[in-house]
C-alpha cells in the first residue's frame, strides 16, 4: 500500500484511510477519517477509527461541526490518546 501511494503520489493517510488529526493550541482539534462517536460528554470523547480508538479529554468539550468524514472539536484540550483497544 505504501509503495502504491508513493507511485501514485497520493498521501499515505488517504490511501490507507488512517485518521488524520490537526491541533490548534489546546482549544481546537480537527479530525478526518473517523468511523463513529462512541462517547460524548463535555469532559471526554471517544471516537472509533479504522485502527483503534481516539480518546479526547478536557473541559467544556463540544463538537463544533461534523460530517461522515471529518469533525471539529473545541474546548480546553488536556489529553489526546490513541489506543488499539477501547479503555474506560
Amino acid at each position: 500500500m505504501s509503495r502504491l501511494s508513493d507511485k501514485l503520489m497520493i498521501p499515505k493517510d488517504v490511501c490507507a484511510g488512517d485518521v488524520k488529526i490537526a491541533i490548534t493550541g489546546n482549544r481546537e482539534l480537527y479530525i478526518e477519517n473517523y468511523r463513529g462517536i462512541l462517547e460524548y460528554t463535555d469532559q471526554c470523547m471517544v471516537l472509533q477509527t479504522k485502527n483503534g480508538f481516539l480518546k479526547i479529554a478536557g473541559k467544556k468539550l463540544q463538537i463544533a461541526f461534523y460530517t461522515n468524514e471529518d469533525m471539529k472539536i473545541t474546548g480546553f484540550l488536556n489529553c489526546i490518546e490513541f489506543d488499539k483497544e477501547q479503555t474506560s
